[in-house]
């Protein structure tokens, strides 16, 4: 991958995260690539895109073992 350079964001802008707030350059180094947005980028930057990615495996896996508990051993409150 080619790092931005500065023509490249004087060329087509910056652009802020929809998820943190932060203005990067609009180039594939911070933000993914989507071709059904406008500018051809995702609207969350790689590392919030990382970040939600690895919460929703950390859900899925508190899911799995969750479903995998003993239902006898759950409390489920007075009913015998």
């Amino acid at each position: 991958m080619i790092a931005c350079t500065q023509t490249d964001i004087l060329l087509f802008g910056r652009k802020t995260c929809s998820h943190c707030g932060r203005t990067l350059a609009r180039c594939a180094d911070f933000f993914g690539e989507d071709a059904n947005n406008p500018d051809g980028f995702t609207s969350a930057c790689l590392a919030c895109r990382a970040e939600m990615h690895a919460d929703r495996q950390q859900q899925r896996i508190d899911l799995r073992e969750y479903e995998r508990r003993d239902w006898l051993e759950l409390d489920l409150g007075g009913a015998a």
